[in-house]
């Protein structure tokens, strides 16, 4: 491929200052940038040949080279050296590849632009952006990072041991831990967006941790606290998940006009109340019994 042109753009997204060793904030944060200015969520995949790349596909998107470059091209290359980008994306007529090079020499920045006729590209569709990491075990994190990623609330949420492989910031900045670990692309995420980040299956393992292992999570806190000012987001995933986690652990339901009881999967009897001071407690009973008899 000839290369044909080399940008020197302005910093026009603000990051960090740039370093030797690239936060995951500033990952994220160029990524929810670019997602949000190309108005394409990405795909994320894993190549399979070394491992040590991930993939985002932006399908259904087409922007001006110049202009990408201008935008994004020197926060692309503040990644490096830990994440290297490589861009590319198909010239509309000609359907040839055009491939965008980023780099960072101490205070400049250089992004090449390469096709294989050597023509310039003006426009550019489908754009795939390619991060090769330090190793396949960090490319695996990324991956897991980014395909968890709620790019409408520009916040990932993962097992703690794929936070900790990255260097994670935010899940130590709220003010406890939880079961998981909240990436973001803000300093410190808002306990609302964490919750409404869960997938249905991550409020499955909440609701066992505590049903199996008595874990008060900072999660029924959230949860209690959204419950009780009536700004719950979809709260039927959360009686679904909390069903599911029942079902999975063998407990059973009994109940009639005179009385309820829950027991668990070796049939023992299990005493939950709604004035406990476990919020986890007071959270479940208010996904089993929503009405407040009091406002009948």
């Amino acid at each position: 491929m000839k290369e044909l042109h080399v940008y020197q753009p302005a910093n026009c997204i603000q990051l960090d200052s740039p370093a030797v060793n690239p936060t995951v904030r500033m990952l994220l944060t160029v990524l929810y940038e670019l997602q949000h200015w190309l108005k394409a969520a990405p795909i994320v995949s894993r190549d399979t040949e070394s491992g040590s790349t991930v993939c985002l596909l932006f399908r259904d998107c087409a922007c001006t080279g110049e202009d990408l470059c201008q935008m994004f091209g020197s926060a692309l290359a503040d990644l490096s050296p830990r994440w290297k980008a490589d861009l590319y994306g198909t010239e509309p007529c000609s359907q040839e590849t055009v491939w965008y090079r980023f780099a960072r020499e101490e205070a400049q920045c250089w992004i090449r632009e390469s096709t294989l006729s050597g023509r310039q590209a003006e426009t550019i569709q489908s754009l795939c952006l390619c991060l090769t990491c330090g190793s396949s075990h960090e490319a695996e994190a990324v991956q897991q990072l980014l395909q968890a990623m709620d790019w409408k609330r520009g916040l990932a949420v993962v097992e703690w041991k794929c936070g900790d492989s990255l260097g994670g910031e935010s899940g130590r900045e709220l003010p406890e831990p939880g079961l998981y670990c909240y990436e973001s692309v803000f300093k410190c995420p808002e306990a609302e967006a964490c919750l409404a980040a869960l997938s249905l299956e991550q409020k499955v393992r909440l609701w066992m941790a505590f049903l199996a292992e008595d874990r008060e999570c900072v999660e029924f806190q959230w949860l209690y606290d959204a419950i009780a000012r009536r700004i719950l987001e979809n709260r039927i995933e959360w009686e679904l998940s909390l069903y599911e986690a029942m079902k999975r652990l063998g407990y059973s339901i009994q109940a009639d006009q005179r009385r309820f009881m829950l027991c668990d999967g070796q049939g023992r009897r299990r005493y939950f109340g709604a004035d406990s001071v476990r919020n986890s407690e007071r959270a479940l009973m208010k996904i089993l019994f929503p009405l407040n008899l009091q406002e009948l």
